[in-house]
Formats: C-alpha cells, sequence, structure tokens
C-alpha cells in the first residue's frame, strides 16, 4: 500500500471551486502570512501552486517589485494557471520534478506548500525547498488534518500536525508558529 496519494488532475475544478474556498480561505491565510513576513517585493515560491489557487493572489501581496514562482510536477495544472492568470510579469510558471526544484539556491524570501506535504515521497521536495530559500526566510505548510474526513485525501496518507513538525525539522527547518487556516487543516510556519 502507498503512503502517498498525488492529486488526480481530473479533479481540477475543486482547486478553485466555492468549496474549496469555504474550508480553506485563501485570503484569509495570505493575509495573516503576509503579517508575519510583509510580501511587497519578496520573492514567493508557491510550490505544489496547481491552478493557482494561492499563487495568484499572492500577486497582490508582492507587489510590482516581487514574484510568485508557480510551481508543480503536473504540467496539466500549470497549463490550466497560464490560461487564467493575469499577464504579470511577476508570475513565473515552472514545471518541476519532487526531487529537483528548478529555482536558483537561496533566491526566495517565502516558500509557500499548501496540501502538498501528504503527497510527496519522501523528504527531497522540502530539502529543495531549504536550498531555495534565502538564510532567515520562511516556509508555510498547510495541510489536511488527520481523522477529519469528508474531505480532501484518505485519511491514511495525511500527516499529523506532529508528524509534519518532525518531518519539516528534520530536514534542518525550525518552526516559528502554529496557526489554523481552517477546520480540516493546520497550518505551521518554519524558518531556515
Amino acid at each position: 500500500m502507498t503512503l502517498t496519494h498525488k492529486f488526480d488532475e481530473k479533479h481540477a475544478k475543486f482547486l478553485d471551486s466555492e468549496e474549496r474556498e469555504k474550508i480553506l480561505p485563501r485570503h484569509k491565510i495570505i493575509d495573516f502570512v503576509a503579517s508575519l513576513l510583509p510580501l511587497d517585493g519578496k520573492v514567493v515560491a508557491d510550490v505544489g501552486a496547481g491552478t493557482g489557487y494561492f499563487a495568484i493572489p499572492l500577486l497582490d501581496q508582492v507587489g510590482s517589485e516581487g514574484t510568485v514562482i508557480a510551481v508543480d510536477i503536473n504540467d496539466k495544472l500549470l497549463s490550466l494557471l497560464k490560461e487564467k492568470a493575469p499577464p504579470k510579469p511577476s508570475l513565473e510558471i515552472v514545471l518541476s520534478e519532487e526531487d529537483s526544484i528548478p529555482i536558483a539556491d537561496e533566491t526566495v524570501d517565502l516558500a509557500f506548500c499548501a496540501d502538498l506535504l501528504h503527497e510527496l515521497d519522501g523528504d527531497t521536495t522540502l530539502r529543495e525547498i531549504r536550498r531555495i530559500l534565502k538564510p532567515g526566510c520562511y516556509l508555510v505548510v498547510i495541510d489536511w488534518e488527520k481523522g477529519k474526513d469528508g474531505w480532501g485525501p484518505p485519511d491514511h496518507v495525511r500527516l499529523t500536525r506532529e508528524n509534519a513538525l518532525l518531518l519539516c525539522e528534520r530536514v534542518g527547518f525550525t518552526p516559528v508558529v502554529s496557526f489554523e487556516p481552517g477546520e480540516h487543516h493546520y497550518g505551521l510556519v518554519f524558518q531556515k
């Protein structure tokens, strides 16, 4: 039995749906993150960006001097993102592999990972995120709470908040704060 669960692009409509907004209110989450780290002029990598649910509204936070890099391993989801994204030079769309993110070392101020941790095969993606982050910069992890069925991936592939903390600490991140992005998710902020 596999312990990971990759998102199936046939469910792509859910990624930008009103239902998702109800269970994972993106503007509330982005405002919270921006209260911890002002994002104007910063480089933000949305790793596991999918169709741009977070990447597109993050563009308003980084402003014209910043950049949002939407990273995903699924080119079909990135194609949907390209179709709906505003034509802004501050948005870069990057097709990646799980164990190799094509972004230069220490060039990112904030890495944002929503509903991604349970999909990872091991810790190589987290190690790649640590590599691309500037020293002292931040990783935001949002993922599905274990034991709260009804939405999202099967419960057996979800990580508890405690296991997510341990996984991120093991690759060298320091926990900063925990937050509640919605009743079906947990949120964690780490520093490199």
